[in-house]
């Protein structure tokens, strides 16, 4: 009995613990994206695991190594040390492999994206001016190399300590004189501290490329400091940690100590004094009192760098002088875009399409989003709405847990109104009005129900025994899901409804008398979320808009790539480089949701589609209908136009002065 009992809540703990797990490798596989999820647990447990064994290897081989070198080594302090036994020791030697094992293993598991993007990344066709490398190796290549080189660093000198301490303990060696140290343990330990005087050389070469990111300038990149200083100080400190990497590997030091003591002392004066003090006295009394003369050089690669950056680099200027005659032959091409002056504020209709059009308390018109769709053969541009479901909007008392996640469970329909047009009583005129939607052939919804949308949404249960509502007594019939939605999971068996209450910690989910074998549930409502759970390494614009479009209605959401690494290029909320290479579009009814690829050169995008390979789909494979509907982000327009109101000068003095700054309007 007491067997079963632990068997049962064993299993009901390893239930708990996995549940998230479980749903979310079911609600990818909904998604048709359960190919990043593997990719993602391949990639975390192969660095886990990379890491990991290199970390214990290291440790391990030299703790054994130590104690083989004791062993016919007379100890010369006898005591409880100096017995430590060899059993022990070796004991000891792989626990702390273990222990280093998970901790490094852990650390490094999360670093796998980084390599595996460097592996497989593109050239920018962009060359840094200073050090003349592709940018791909900034992005990609070299965050990778610093953070082995450190992990590395780290390793060895752990490794260094517990070696020490092997033949402490083994030989109870005394360290008042060089003379008491066996030649063996210096052998051993001279040749990992070889080991990590490499790696310190390999960090000063990897921290001059670093300095394309420096600040110590008037502009972000090596300046006249960095390029004269701090560079030929790194390369000096690289040829002192090799040298003295050498000479503890030949063994001569070992016998000379004092020769040891004064290169490491040279090192050390060398890295800690000299060379973090010398270019701040430069910078100050150097640089400071003629900066422009010494800095007009790196001021140039930083105008070239940013504006390629954030791709900007083939802007054509044109002057609008506002004097030319006006061309009475024009004015009929004027037509079109005169008739779309927007009269129509979106603060205004806001408070408007909510009084005429949400009918019930519990729909919301959040956003307004203004597109362009074509109508009777003319182009009008119009204010776009979803009607969507608040749930807050019903009374405190009809928030049960059956209104709230089997009943009340999607909005419906949008309102779409001319951002030129009045009618006569003074209000927008609706070109898509009403529950059950009406409007022009073009604009026709066919499906209306918004499952997914711009509102943030409590998760729900479809194809339950409590009908869904529609809300509003317009002669409508109550219906229900039809079909199967991306990103569903199923409960129609005990297992699943389990693993889902555990993980949404409700266990109305699994007692609840009203849901059927062919009960759903849907996660993940707002898009956004959406778009951030399957793909969190782009960034999205927050602002999603509507689309109507084959009947259908669709969101689309602005997806960047970015990166604060692209070299000697000012960062703006934290970014020098930002590229609008995704477009997401979800379905507002059943969350489809198809990451599409812009036609736009970007290396980092392509790299992630080498990455996870079922993630992006060409932008040349979407409707039309949609692609007409795609613009130019707001969110890029208004970080250009910040970057370009300081980068559009060609003069150095210009911009050091900056006296042509631009306010943009």
């Amino acid at each position: 009995m007491l067997i079963a009992a632990g068997v049962v809540i064993g299993l009901f703990i390893l239930a708990t613990i996995t549940a998230p797990f479980w749903i979310n490798w079911l609600w990818f596989g909904s998604m048709g994206y359960r190919s990043i999820i593997v990719t993602n647990y391949i990639g975390v447990t192969v660095n886990f695991l990379v890491g990991g064994l290199i970390a214990a290897a290291i440790f391990y081989v030299n703790v054994r190594l130590a104690v083989r070198n004791t062993r016919n080594q007379t100890t010369i302090r006898e005591g409880r040390v100096g017995r430590f036994s060899k059993s022990a020791l070796n004991l000891l030697g792989a626990i702390g492999s273990i222990v280093l094992f998970v901790i490094v293993g852990w650390i490094t598991k999360d670093f796998w994206r980084d390599v595996w993007l460097a592996l497989r990344a593109e050239e920018f066709g962009v060359k840094d001016p200073t050090f003349n490398r592709d940018v791909s190796f900034y992005v990609f290549t070299l965050p990778v190399l610093k953070g082995i080189q450190v992990s590395l660093l780290w390793i060895v000198g752990i490794t260094i300590v517990a070696v020490a301490i092997v033949y402490l303990v083994r030989l109870g060696v005394r360290f008042g004189s060089w003379g008491n140290v066996p030649f063996v343990a210096l052998r051993h330990l001279s040749g990992l501290g070889s080991a990590m005087l490499l790696l310190v050389a390999l960090g000063y070469i990897l921290r001059n490329f670093e300095l394309v990111f420096s600040t110590r300038g008037v502009v972000i990149g090596p300046g006249f400091t960095d390029v004269n200083i701090v560079r030929p100080l790194n390369w000096l400190m690289v040829f002192l940690s090799v040298a003295a990497a050498i000479g503890l590997a030949s063994g001569y030091v070992l016998r000379t100590p004092k020769w040891l003591a004064g290169l490491l002392g040279g090192w050390f004066v060398l890295a800690f004094i000299v060379t973090p003090l010398l270019p701040v006295l430069v910078q100050r009394f150097v640089v400071e009192p003629n900066e422009f003369s010494r800095e007009e050089q790196y001021i140039a690669r930083n105008i070239d760098m940013t504006v390629a950056g954030f791709g900007l680099d083939d802007v054509e200027v044109t002057e609008l002088t506002g004097q030319d005659p006006i061309d009475p032959n024009q004015l009929p091409a004027d037509e079109p875009p005169l008739s779309n002056v927007r009269i129509w504020d979106y603060r205004v209709v806001t408070p408007i399409y909510q009084q005429l059009q949400s009918f019930v308390p519990y729909y919301e018109f959040s956003d307004i989003d203004v597109d362009s769709y074509e109508i009777d053969g003319q182009t009008v541009q119009v204010l776009v709405s979803a009607r969507e479901l608040n749930i807050d909007g019903l009374r405190e008392t009809a928030r049960t847990w059956t209104n709230r996640h089997l009943a009340y469970t999607h909005g419906y329909g949008a309102i779409v109104s001319p951002v030129s047009q009045v009618s006569s009583d003074g209000w927008p005129v609706l070109m898509v009005r009403d529950v059950p939607p009406v409007g022009p052939s073009e604009l026709a919804i066919e499906r209306p129900e918004i499952y997914f949308g711009e509102l943030p949404q409590d998760w729900i249960i479809i194809n339950t025994d409590q009908t869904e509502f529609t809300g509003i007594d317009q002669g409508m019939e109550d219906g229900g899901f039809e079909g199967t939605p991306a990103g569903s999971i199923s409960l129609g068996n005990v297992f699943t409804r389990g693993l889902a209450a555990l993980t949404l910690n409700d266990r109305n989910v699994f007692i609840s008398g009203q849901l059927t074998g062919d009960s759903r549930l849907i996660q993940t409502r707002s898009v956004i979320d959406r778009a951030e759970r399957i793909a969190p390494f782009f960034d999205y614009d927050q602002d999603p808009y509507l689309v109507i479009a084959d009947g259908r209605m669709y969101w689309i959401i602005d997806g960047y790539t970015s990166t604060d690494r692209f070299p000697q290029a000012t960062k703006y909320d934290g970014e020098n480089y930002l590229r609008n290479s995704v477009k997401v579009v979800i379905d507002a009814y059943d969350g489809t949701t198809t990451f599409y690829r812009t036609a736009e050169a970007d290396p980092i995008a392509d790299a992630y589609g080498e990455v996870y390979g079922d993630l992006l789909t060409p932008v040349s494979e979407a409707p039309a209908s949609i692609t007409a509907h795609f613009r130019y982000p707001e969110q890029l327009f208004r970080t250009q136009s910040e970057v370009w109101s300081t980068y559009h000068v060609d003069d150095n003095r210009s911009l050091y002065d900056g006296d042509d700054q631009w306010i943009v309007a």
